[in-house]
């Protein structure tokens, strides 16, 4: 029996076009379709699944190609024991919906070739946020701010926060490298974008799944010196350095949250919240933050900071007196030049017990 033939732009304007829409019917109702496509990612933990994209091109939209969907029996391999990057594949499917995008539910691939694929076309954060870049082929730029181990799906995986111009994302690798010393420094990497989504199956972010033995190339080693900033100066004009980069602060700590992963810094009369990747310091002390400067509730603050005890450095957090008809009338989340700046500050308010 032949197979009707389908092209691959076909399956990806069904997809541009109905990326949020309902269920999909398949491309020939009722029969199964061959499809020629490229591979660029291979699921490892899940069998006959891998992202396909058109040889025509392969930068272009790609396809969630699944053999292993529930209800359906497990598709089959045909010209190879397993899939890897750049195999070209016929793939023997149908058209499915996938989380938020339609796909191909497979019945067999059969290994036909090969193909180089070139390098990926490089994207901001912007670009994924939309959604509209999922299952595609990108090259993102960004310094490194974190680095963490997880087991997902059976899988040791290291979670790496990349600081782009325009936003974070966090990037999955199984390779093994010595990543926690490239924090700061200024990477590119190489993948497919995959959509994070909550149990309803709407879009929340993207994230990027490293792909290759060496996804990730440093374009700058991190800053031999951290250079030490005023609190109210880590985003500021003042801070004419500003890249994305660390930068360092001293401060007595003010606060501390119940979880221990965040406290406010203080000096003079300036504060800013500080996000830890450790526990957070007690109240009292004076420490020294070291961390990525980042915009929180329209104010700075840092977050993946480490810090250190600094009690020689003599800085002291100086309450701010104010009356509870300042509390009362301070404008939240509103810009107003002429506000006096209590954000995150400590403040003593001295008033008179009331009966009821």
């Amino acid at each position: 029996m032949r197979l009707p033939g389908v092209a691959f732009a076909s399956v990806c304007l069904l997809a541009a076009s109905a990326a949020n829409a309902g269920w999909i019917d398949c491309l020939v109702p009722g029969s199964l379709n061959t499809v020629t496509g490229v591979v660029t990612y291979v699921h490892s933990w899940i069998h006959c699944t891998c992202v396909v994209v058109s040889p025509e091109d392969p930068n272009g939209r790609g396809v969630y190609a699944s053999g292993s969907v529930p209800g359906d029996p497990p598709g089959e391999l045909y010209g190879c024991d397993r899939l890897t990057v750049g195999d070209l594949v016929a793939i023997r499917s149908r058209c499915s919906k996938f989380l938020l995008e339609p796909g191909l539910t497979v019945s067999s691939f059969e290994r036909i070739g090969s193909v180089s694929l070139p390098d990926p076309l490089e994207f901001r954060y912007a670009d994924l946020a939309t959604g509209s870049c999922n299952n595609r082929r990108v090259r993102v730029k960004g310094v490194v701010r974190s680095v963490s181990q997880a087991e997902v799906n059976g899988r040791d995986l290291y979670l790496i926060t990349l600081g782009m111009a325009d936003g974070v994302l966090v990037v999955r690798t199984s390779v093994e490298r010595d990543w926690r010393s490239l924090i700061d420094a200024e990477v590119s990497v190489d993948g497919v974008v995959f959509p994070l989504i909550n149990n309803r199956f709407e879009f929340l972010a993207p994230e990027l799944e490293a792909v290759g033995p060496d996804p990730v190339t440093v374009l700058r080693e991190p800053p031999a010196v951290i250079p030490e900033v005023r609190i109210d100066g880590s985003m500021s004009r003042a801070r004419k350095t500003y890249d994305r980069h660390r930068c360092r602060v001293i401060g007595e700590v003010t606060e501390r949250s119940a979880d221990g992963r965040r406290f406010t810094i203080q000096r003079a009369g300036t504060a800013l919240a500080v996000h830890c990747l450790g526990e957070a310091p007690v109240i009292g002390m004076k420490v020294e933050a070291i961390g990525f400067p980042q915009m929180e509730q329209d104010v700075a603050g840092i977050t993946a900071a480490t810090w250190r005890d600094v009690p020689e450095s003599g800085v002291r957090a100086e309450p701010m007196d104010i009356s509870l008809d300042n509390f009362a009338e301070y404008k939240v989340g509103v810009v107003d030049l002429a506000q006096v700046d209590l954000c995150n500050r400590l403040v003593r308010i001295r008033a008179k017990p009331q009966s009821e």
